[in-house]
């Protein structure tokens, strides 16, 4: 649009009133009908978002930041790594097993009747 009517002068937008006279601007060259809208031109991308200031919304949005970098962290990339994590893991629930079969036997030691 400036491409085709910038060689008459300069562009503005106009704001159309609902009646004549409530133009705020006091110019006699001004129409009673359309004012001059003025524009802020603004530097900076639109897609950034801001943060909530609130100390607990910021602690959630950095734990969230934080799990995802972590999601995206290649763990066990090799198949050996993969291998020795699982054999960790049997291990550990292996042990874990072992300590409730001994709980549970203590538990049925004292649970037995003695009536003398």
């Amino acid at each position: 649009m400036t491409d085709v009517f910038g060689r008459f002068g300069p562009v503005q937008s106009v704001e159309l009133n609902e009646k004549p006279g409530a133009c705020e601007s006091s110019d006699s060259d001004a129409s009673k009908y359309f004012t001059a809208k003025r524009r802020q031109v603004t530097k900076g991308s639109r897609g950034v978002k801001a943060r909530p200031h609130s100390e607990t919304a910021n602690e959630r949005t950095l734990q969230k930041e934080k799990k995802k970098k972590e999601r995206k962290e290649l763990l066990n990339f090799y198949t050996w790594q993969h291998r020795n994590t699982q054999k960790q893991h049997i291990a550990e629930l292996r042990k874990k097993f072992e300590e409730d079969k001994q709980r549970i036997a203590v538990l049925r030691a004292q649970r037995k009747f003695r009536p003398y």
